[in-house]
């Protein structure tokens, strides 16, 4: 996981995008079945970054491009 984080971009944005909606949750005092919604989209987010990361390596093995 450190090497997604270091290798892609966008894992970096992602982060970002995570310890905001967090940090959010935390000021707005959201409740605990807004706080699994949350914590059920960001780790969506992030398995979906990981297959696209993982389609985007595999991709640039096979072309020339």
């Amino acid at each position: 996981m450190r090497c997604f984080f270091s290798a892609e971009h966008n894992g970096w944005i992602h982060l970002l995008g995570a310890a905001t909606a967090i940090t959010a949750g935390v000021i707005l005092e959201i409740t605990t079945a807004d706080w699994i919604w949350i914590t059920a989209a960001i780790f969506t987010v992030f398995i979906a970054e990981f297959f696209n990361a993982a389609i985007e390596r595999a991709v640039d093995l096979v072309t020339e491009e």
